[in-house]
């Protein structure tokens, strides 16, 4: 799992610190009346996108929580950005990123 000394809380930053393949996911709220873009980024580079579309043109409130795995080096450094749409979290409604090394 991803802990506190590998995540800066600051900025959501994971920086890696054992290569290998890591298995991610997140689950968070956005509120839309189309599309959200939920993208991740390593070293500043968008490696994926995710996106739920509603398409019905009113605003709707929806979660997001795709799971994928990545093969990283030591020092890469993996964050997640909202590219389109709201995506939040408050003390109601957490938003969380989770990690795996599955193989080094």
């Amino acid at each position: 799992v991803i802990g506190s000394d590998l995540i800066t809380k600051e900025t959501g930053v994971f920086k890696v610190k054992v290569a290998g393949t890591y298995m991610l996911s997140f689950i968070a709220e956005f509120y839309a009346s189309g599309t959200a873009h939920v993208g991740v980024y390593v070293n500043g580079v968008r490696e994926l996108l995710f996106y739920v579309d509603h398409g019905s043109g009113r605003n709707q409130h929806s979660y997001v929580g795709p799971t994928w795995t990545l093969v990283l080096s030591v020092g890469d450094e993996v964050y997640l950005k909202c590219d389109a749409g709201n995506v939040y979290a408050t003390g109601l409604h957490r938003a969380y990123f989770n990690g795996f090394l599955i193989k080094s």
